[in-house]
């Protein structure tokens, strides 16, 4: 699992585009199909080629999770939404499939998503379904303190929210401020890419475009 975290317009959600683009173009052997949940998924300009490029629909299931796919729905009730247009997509995914939740906090049916990432963190690995969580804000309240314990990679964008990410690095990872005004600064220089991924699993490190720092 990752959580990806940035501010608006910090390139989270590109960065995510990016990683299953080069996933679904890649080698046939390792490819996987892909479940998009999105409050914005018939809006978001990043993520349009996925809507309209036949080649990728093959591998990639878009799910709109936004109010107005709620009114247009023949649902009365979030609760229903949820287990037929959300749930029940994921509970038959095929083994290995990646399953993005983008920014559900903004989604129509937001608490059932909730509880049922924070289950999923823990035990989807099980049935081999991968989950990566896009977030605004490194601390979520409810809806990321399960990712905080769950996720393998924890991903930031130094060149938004850099005093956010100073403190998170010093506060949960222990590492010296100082330290982390350096390792911040260094990732957010980077000339190919804006985002730096903490690996959580051993070996620690921190991994972007450009650089590779082991901690």
């Amino acid at each position: 699992h990752e959580a990806t975290v940035g501010a608006t317009n910090s390139g989270k959600t590109f960065h995510i585009f990016q990683k299953l683009l080069t996933n679904i173009t890649g080698p046939k052997r390792k490819r996987r199909e892909w479940i998009w949940i999105s409050a914005e998924g018939s809006k978001d300009k990043t993520i349009k080629p996925l809507r309209e490029k036949l080649r990728f629909q093959k591998y990639v299931v878009g799910v709109d999770v936004s109010e107005e796919a709620f009114r247009n729905s023949e649902h009365h009730t979030r609760d229903d939404f949820f287990e037929h247009e959300v749930k029940a997509i994921v509970d038959h995914a095929a083994p290995r499939t990646c399953v993005v939740c983008d920014d559900f906090q903004d989604t129509c049916c937001a608490p059932q998503m909730r509880h049922w990432i924070n289950t999923a963190l823990r035990v989807s690995r099980h049935r081999k379904v991968s989950f990566i969580i896009i977030f605004h804000n490194i601390r979520a309240g409810s809806f990321s303190a399960q990712a905080h314990n769950s996720v393998a990679r924890f991903t930031v964008f130094p060149r938004s929210q850099r005093g956010k990410i100073i403190s998170y690095l010093n506060k949960d990872h222990g590492i010296p401020l100082s330290r982390c005004r350096e390792i911040v600064d260094d990732y957010a220089s980077q000339r190919k890419g804006r985002a730096m991924t903490i690996n959580l699993h051993a070996p620690n490190f921190f991994g972007g475009a450009d650089i590779l720092t082991l901690f």
